[in-house]
């Protein structure tokens, strides 16, 4: 296409594009230690304000929040154990070896030669209980060699938020322990921020048993407590691990932790052999359920004042039993599981996951929230094989009306087992078939060195325009699709697309003309930088910027048939993709339905 003429003038970044509306730039998809990654509520908010970012839309998963559904208990009977059978614990679909708790080996943090068994004499519970042996080495440099095993289970239904008050009980018979020889036990939780010396990195409770006269000490980002023991018998322990993370971390919010990975093991030095037996587990929360949520609203206003830059919002993510939504409302409330199951009794599989997201979305429209289905190729992140074609979930999502949601999330490079073209593939498709979701972009990051606000693959945030970073006022901008999505490290301007007629970025034109006139602005570009038009998927227009700031315009022929779907696409000169529009959609007859009120242009013909 001819390639208009272009204007240096542009807004200052971040200006306002129309009244008094800023463009916000917001993370909408995030965990914390309420989910069952190692990120943190701090740690998150540490790496956004290192990027930049204005806005946390905090979206732990729900299930996760209340434990609901989750285990509490292993027998050490084997190395796996089956989960409850009443149904109450919902695991992978598809999954081999489905319904399983399991004890692993961990080579790769244990330093000494050991076994593990399982025994029969005088269990504490059941018919077995868990033998761990090592030998420490010879020397006498007074350094432990361990040997540890680490607790798991499907969806990591063993993980809590310390904030409900966690306490482990377990019982450990002492069969040999003393001063060269330990027990202990082991607690990963979240990451934090660097502070007090120490880098961002996963924080620890480490329980010990052998060391009478030893006193708990902080050792970097572990905080050691001992605990006295009884030889030659069982030892019930009540270990407080929320307590303990809470004591042994004053510089941070120590309820701002997970109760992550559980490990257990035995050490040994100079020579010595330790063994130990395990048996009897039981995770205890002093609170659960909608207190827990109480109390995650509390921790999140208390992080925040750490970062006073940075805005922090309460939100959800249903995800328990139905497919994957965002809840983005004023007033966000936890699903009742148990009510929308009772409600389906005679549903079953897929079906009943299908009327179930359904009735989730209708319940937060109910109270004027919106909704966002989330990553629509599978919650499997980069690098993972496809399990479906991009033409299937179109039919799908297609099928279904997206379940009525009315935000998609579009901006992932890699999810999935699909690269970013595929998902604005399916975005303009679902568009063109007259479902007209607002897109969004964002990380899902659960935290961890693979999951950085910086490097991760998949580290897009929304910009949104809005009046405030108040949840009413960017709920406004959703509503209305006033949003853009990208890379935060890559791109930190602004961008708009408007018609000569006065529509703009976000709204549904009801129109008869042939043509229409379209308008890009952009700023914060780089040198090199191309910008592209595409309509209803199909690239009409691309410039290559000079200079920051960027006007250009273009007419495009509009379908008599079919909506037209105009977007904006920038992409660096070395083709990485860097920043992406909502589109202005034309069509012949005004859409069916009442939601899409704060987007449509009746009359612009």
């Amino acid at each position: 296409a001819d390639a208009p003429a272009q204007s240096a003038a542009a807004p200052a970044a971040h200006a306002p594009a129309t009244g008094a509306e800023q463009a916000y730039s917001v993370q909408l998809h995030v965990h914390g230690s309420f989910s069952e990654g190692v990120g943190s509520i701090d740690s998150h908010s540490h790496e956004a304000t290192e990027v930049g970012a204005d806005v946390v839309w905090w979206s732990d998963h729900d299930f996760r929040i209340t434990s609901h559904g989750h285990v509490s208990t292993f027998g050490f009977e084997d190395w796996t154990e089956a989960m409850p059978e009443d149904g109450s614990v919902v695991v992978r679909r598809g999954k081999r070896r489905r319904r399983v708790k399991e004890l692993v080996a961990d080579p790769a943090h244990s330093t000494a030669r050991g076994e593990a068994t399982f025994v029969a004499d005088d269990p504490r519970e059941g018919a077995r209980s868990l033998l761990l042996r090592a030998t420490g080495e010879g020397g006498d440099d007074g350094t432990f060699a361990a040997y540890r095993v680490a607790l798991q289970a499907d969806r990591g239904l063993f993980k809590r938020p310390l904030a409900s008050e966690v306490t482990l009980e377990l019982s450990v018979f002492a069969a040999s322990l003393g001063p060269d020889a330990r027990a202990f036990v082991e607690i990963a939780m979240s990451e934090h921020a660097p502070r007090e010396g120490l880098p961002l990195a996963v924080y620890r409770v480490r329980y010990v048993l052998g060391d009478p006269d030893a006193r708990p000490v902080r050792e970097g980002t572990t905080f050691v407590v001992p605990l006295p023991c009884r030889p030659g018998e069982w030892n019930d322990l009540a270990l407080p691990v929320s307590r303990d993370a809470v004591r042994g971390f004053p510089f941070i919010h120590g309820e701002d932790n997970s109760l992550g990975t559980i490990y257990l093991g035995v050490e040994a030095r100079r020579g010595a052999t330790a063994a130990a037996r395990f048996d009897d587990l039981r995770i205890v929360q002093g609170i659960s359920g909608p207190q827990v949520f109480a109390r995650q609203r509390g921790l999140i206003d208390a992080v925040a004042r750490d970062y006073p830059r940075l805005r922090q919002l309460q939100g959800v993510e249903v995800s328990w039993l139905g497919h994957h939504l965002n809840e983005f409302s004023v007033d966000t409330r936890l699903v009742d599981y148990d009510a929308l199951l009772a409600g389906e009794a005679g549903a079953k599989g897929q079906e009943r996951r299908d009327r179930i997201t359904r009735r989730i979305v209708d319940e937060i429209h109910a109270r004027g929230g919106l909704v966002s289905y989330n990553h629509m190729f599978g919650a499997m992140m980069e690098g993972s094989p496809a399990r479906w074609t991009r033409e299937e979930v179109l039919d799908e999502l297609s099928a279904q009306r997206v379940f009525g949601a009315d935000i998609l999330e579009v901006g992932y490079r890699d999810r999935g087992g699909h690269a970013l073209a595929d998902h604005l593939w399916v975005w303009d498709e679902l568009a063109r078939r007259g479902l007209f979701l607002v897109g969004t972009g964002v990380s899902d990051s659960h935290g961890g060195p693979e999951q950085r606000w910086r490097t991760d693959a998949n580290n897009f945030v929304s910009w949104i325009y809005a009046r405030s970073p108040d949840k009413a006022d960017l709920l406004d901008g959703l509503r209305a699709g006033r949003v853009f999505f990208g890379d935060l490290v890559l791109f930190d301007g602004t961008l708009d697309l408007t018609t000569a007629r006065g529509a703009r970025m976000g709204q549904i034109v009801v129109t008869d003309r042939a043509s229409e006139e379209l308008t890009v602005r952009l700023d914060g570009l780089a040198p090199g930088d191309e910008v592209r038009l595409l309509v209803s998927g199909v690239e009409v227009a691309r410039w290559t910027a000079s200079s920051p700031a960027l006007v250009a315009t273009q007419a495009v022929a509009l379908d008599a048939t079919r909506p037209t779907v105009a977007r904006v696409e920038v992409h660096a000169a070395d083709g990485a993709a860097k920043v992406f529009s909502n589109p202005i959609t034309f069509v012949r007859e005004e859409p069916a339905g009442d939601r899409l009120g704060a987007r449509l242009v009746r009359g612009a013909r």
